[in-house]
């Protein structure tokens, strides 16, 4: 357990430091047998020494308004999935690209979306809600990674590294979209401009 507990804090760190998340946003979490570690509500993603809560794997359970209010979220992947950790991150290029597309995917643009990850679904669901929660688990049965629109991409690994691995190639896949459509964006409109 206490290697568990020293995980959590080290990639907590690592996310924010890659610039992966804010500090007060985002959870994670890891399976421990019939328990969830998991990030305690409201905490800093780079100081989680004291922001840890152990949790029942099925709930409820004593600590579960302690524990991030995503707990639901990250039950059901556990529920339904082989993950053995859980991320959910607010970064931005997948939080806006999630809010400009009318697809509820984005499709493969990148090496790391073609090889990692394939397609990336795009999920609805408010935050905190068991409707977030099944959207989540059903995307995450066949997925690495989704987007939740408009709160973040939410992945599961086998470990930290397998899940931080998918964020970051979330991530970059988003920002790479988000940049090759504001090019063909610019082009689109130069070329009217020219023709006029």
């Amino acid at each position: 357990m206490e290697k568990s507990l020293h995980e959590l804090i080290d990639w907590g760190r690592r996310i924010v430091q890659a610039g992966l998340d804010h500090s007060h946003y985002g959870n994670i979490s890891k399976r421990a047998a019939d328990k969830i570690l998991i990030s305690a509500t409201h905490s800093m993603l780079d100081s989680l020494e004291d922001d840890i809560v152990e949790v029942a794997l099925v709930g409820p359970s004593p600590l579960d308004e302690k524990a991030s209010m995503e707990l639901p979220m990250h039950r059901a992947i556990y529920r339904d999935t082989d993950a053995q950790v859980v991320i959910h991150g607010h970064t931005p290029y997948a939080v806006a690209l999630s809010l400009l597309s009318e697809e509820d995917f984005i499709e493969e643009n990148t090496c790391e979306c073609r090889y990692v990850l394939g397609r990336i679904p795009i999920i609805d669901g408010a935050p905190a809600t068991q409707e977030l929660a099944e959207n989540a688990a059903k995307a995450l049965k066949d997925a690495r990674g989704a987007i939740i629109r408009g709160h973040g991409p939410v992945v599961r690994g086998s470990d930290f590294k397998d899940a931080f691995v998918t964020l970051a190639s979330i991530e970059f896949t988003a920002q790479v979209k988000y940049l090759t459509d504001l090019a063909e964006s610019d082009t689109r409109c130069s070329g009217r401009e020219h023709r006029r």
